[in-house]
Formats: structure tokens, C-alpha cells, sequence
């Protein structure tokens, strides 16, 4: 079994996965995208998170910077190519090598934390309304896994922030 991990992943959700990680057979942690650069390197799997990433472009910008959603998706897109090149062009082969692999995509939590409920720094409380922010968040998220399918990603395990799971977080 292969891993690429992809997304943002807080201590909640990480301390969810190691343990099926482990299950599944995973001795290791997954390296980083900023060091995984050779071929045999990406082929056991790559984490493409970034902290304050959201599924919106803007989701974070004011804690610093990060990779938001669609470039990760970019750089996902990116280690398909460093792959292909190891398969020496074989779009047959890479695309059986990816279909085993498993996508943990855990995102939105972010897009409400650091950007909805943040109106000193943005304007999207103002500009949607919780199901109008919802909605587009959903669509954005579709429009991002859909380019991963196109470039190979089959088993995608999804952890999409939901608002129950933020409100419970103390004020301030």
C-alpha cells in the first residue's frame, strides 16, 4: 500500500490516522513535499500539507505563508510528472502504481478558523452566508479533488471541516 498524503493536517486528525497508518503497514513518517525530490523518494509517498491551508486561496494569508489547497494540488501534479518520468513514460504502469495509493485530504475547518470567523482580516462572513460559504467551499473542494482524479488519485479519503466541529473551541 502507497500513501500520498495531501492537505493540512491538525493534531486531531493526525493522531486519527497513525494508528491506522500503522495498521495498513506504515513503519515511517511520510516526508514532506519540500524534501521528497528523487524518484524513489515520492514513490513510498509524500505529505503535500501546509498549516493555515484552506480550500480557499485567501485561508491563512494572515498567519504566514503557506501552500493553500490548489497548490498543493499543483505540486501533487508536479510528483506526477517526477513519476512518470520513472516509469519512463508509461502511463499504464503510473496509473496502476497510483491507484493503490491512499489521499487523506482533510480539509475546511481552516476556511471557517482563519478566514469566516475572522472579520478583522476578512470579508467572507460579509460576502456569504453560512450556507452560501458552505456551498462554495463544497464546490471549490470538488473542482480541486476532480483535478487529482485526472492526474491519477483514486482512493481519496476525505475529513471535510464541518462548523459542529469548530463551535465548540473556546473564544479568543
Amino acid at each position: 500500500m502507497h500513501a500520498c498524503i495531501l492537505t493540512y493536517i491538525s493534531a486531531r486528525v493526525y493522531i486519527g490516522i497513525t494508528r491506522p497508518a500503522r495498521l495498513l503497514g506504515f513503519q515511517n513518517f511520510i516526508p514532506p513535499f519540500a524534501r521528497a525530490r528523487a524518484p524513489r523518494e515520492v514513490l513510498r509517498g509524500v505529505n503535500f500539507a501546509s498549516g493555515a491551508a484552506g480550500i480557499r486561496e485567501e485561508t491563512g494569508n494572515n498567519l504566514g505563508d503557506h501552500a493553500s489547497l490548489s497548490q498543493q494540488v499543483t505540486n501533487f501534479g508536479n510528483v506526477v510528472q517526477v513519476m512518470l518520468r520513472y516509469f519512463r513514460g508509461d502511463t499504464s504502469l503510473l496509473n496502476s502504481y497510483l491507484g493503490r495509493c491512499i489521499f487523506f485530504s482533510g480539509m475546511g475547518s481552516n476556511d471557517y478558523l482563519n478566514n469566516y470567523f475572522m472579520s478583522n482580516f476578512y470579508t467572507t462572513s460579509s460576502d456569504y452566508t453560512p450556507k452560501a460559504f458552505a456551498s462554495v467551499l463544497l464546490q471549490d473542494y470538488a473542482n480541486q479533488l476532480a483535478k487529482m482524479y485526472t492526474m491519477g488519485a483514486r482512493k481519496v479519503v476525505r475529513d471535510v471541516g464541518r462548523a459542529d466541529r469548530v463551535h465548540t473551541l473556546p473564544a479568543g
